[in-house]
């Protein structure tokens, strides 16, 4: 009893003098060698520091290098908010950038997964190869965006993906060579979506909405529009609230038929 109880004393000093040779980093480790510039640390393998917890089955520190490379069951929480599991990440901590092999990343805030064969990240975007996204059940999602590469830049609230296939559950329903969308529900400028249309007379409509919005208490909307066979117009919208109670909102807008239009449906004006 009395041995054990030495060994646990011994441990304990050993990982706790280990973490006080950075003040930045904190390593623990059940085995922890410290040679040179590197730090080669195994078995349940804790960092911590201010804004990152990580655990893994290996790890490499290089302190002059100022990286480290974590090998075996990797999970990383930031700000308990993001968190990321994978069996191979390198992290580059003085110009925060990270690889991922293989990456499943959870973002608590957005309810939002990504699930890619590689992962990178430089500072605040993750670059994602060969990936899937879902809000919906990691196993069994009801829905799922499939793509060989993208971006999510997780201070933008903002993803890009190429090559984007849409899933309901494993039925690819609909393709397209890029997408992108917000993760949250931030008024921001834009595309907001098109009107598309057909009549016998005025032939196809296609009215695309574009969206200003540059301060929380006003917004812009200008709206082109085009009617095959009757001619062409714009539109402009802009709302103004100068308190939680009153709001100003002005419409106008100009439509120049076609002569030939104007022909047929005997405009006088």
């Amino acid at each position: 009893m009395h041995k054990i109880i030495v060994f646990f004393l011994f441990f304990y000093s050993f990982v706790y003098s280990a973490t006080l040779k950075d003040e930045h980093l904190k390593i623990l480790a059940q085995k922890l060698i410290a040679k040179d510039n590197i730090v080669d640390a195994t078995g349940y393998v804790v960092v911590y520091s201010q804004n990152y917890y990580i655990t893994a089955d290996h790890l490499i520190y290089d302190k002059n290098k100022l990286t480290l490379e974590l090998f075996g069951n990797v999970s990383v929480i930031k700000s308990n908010q993001l968190i990321s599991f994978s069996q191979y990440l390198f992290i580059d901590t003085k110009n925060d950038k990270n690889i991922f092999k293989p990456l499943l990343l959870l973002d608590n805030r957005n309810k939002l997964w990504f699930n890619a064969t590689l992962g990178t990240k430089n500072k605040d975007v993750f670059g994602l190869k060969s990936a899937t996204l879902s809000s919906c059940d990691c196993k069994n999602p009801s829905w799922s965006i499939s793509f060989s590469s993208g971006e999510y830049d997780t201070q933008e609230k903002w993803v890009d993906t190429y090559n984007t296939r849409l899933y309901i559950h494993s039925i690819p329903i609909f393709y397209t060579p890029y997408f992108g969308f917000p993760t949250d529900t931030t008024r921001r400028s834009g595309i907001l979506k098109p009107t598309i249309g057909y009549s016998k007379k005025e032939g196809v409509l296609y009215a695309q909405p574009i969206y200003f919005a540059p301060k929380p208490n006003y917004d812009i909307e200008y709206i082109p529009q085009n009617r095959a066979r009757r001619g062409y117009g714009q539109a402009l919208k802009y709302r103004y609230a100068d308190s939680l109670y009153s709001m100003l909102k002005i419409e106008g807008g100009i439509f120049k038929e076609k002569e030939q239009y104007q022909q047929l449906m005997q405009l006088e004006n």
